[in-house]
């Protein structure tokens, strides 16, 4: 309701293990369905967060068959997680390829590496036409032991990007690609 263009929907129930604790968080396919049309009402393109191929191929294709968002599709696979999630994937090449291939059409997809996966998994995002997202949320380490900040993080992929002969999007071209209205 604080009028958010995108927002993050993770459409699983999963628990979430850190430090002992033990958190469930139950998002049923009756909540998912109610919190989807509760942003599409408020027309809030969802940003899909996926952390392994089940929730590819039930939760977020169910929800798009649905209705609840219209193309492009805009899904953001988590890998990394599988030390702290039930049901996350690990980062691999083969992985990352293979969800890929499982994604909706019109999707377009994004990365986001967990700790040492960041580097990796958004480097082969970027080779396979994907998008990326670093930072402290996911990756507090520049290398092994060497703290990082979230400028040096997005510096090493904005390097990367060009390394690769690209360009980073400019929020325009962001919001273009998104299918969310110019500001």
């Amino acid at each position: 309701e604080a009028g958010a263009e995108m927002a993050t929907f993770d459409g699983m129930t999963f628990a979430d293990v850190h430090g002992g604790r033990e958190i469930l968080v139950v998002t049923t396919p009756s909540r998912c369905e109610l919190l989807a049309k509760r942003m599409q009402e408020r027309g809030i393109k969802p940003e899909w967060e996926v952390f392994g191929p089940q929730h590819i191929l039930q939760d977020v294709t169910r929800l798009i068959e649905k209705g609840y968002d219209k193309p492009p599709y805009y899904i953001n696979m988590v890998l990394g997680a599988d030390k702290g999630f039930q049901g996350a994937m690990p980062y691999s090449h083969d992985i990352l390829a293979a969800m890929i291939r499982m994604l909706p059409p019109q999707s377009i997809f994004c990365v986001s590496g967990i700790g040492p996966a960041q580097l990796p998994a958004t480097t082969q995002a970027i080779l396979l036409g994907g998008h990326v997202r670093v930072g402290l949320e996911d990756n507090n380490y520049y290398s092994r032991g060497q703290l990082a900040t979230n400028e040096q993080l997005v510096a090493r992929t904005v390097r990367i990007v060009k390394e690769l002969n690209h360009e980073p999007a400019s929020p325009a071209e962001a919001r273009d690609i998104l299918g969310l209205k110019a500001v």
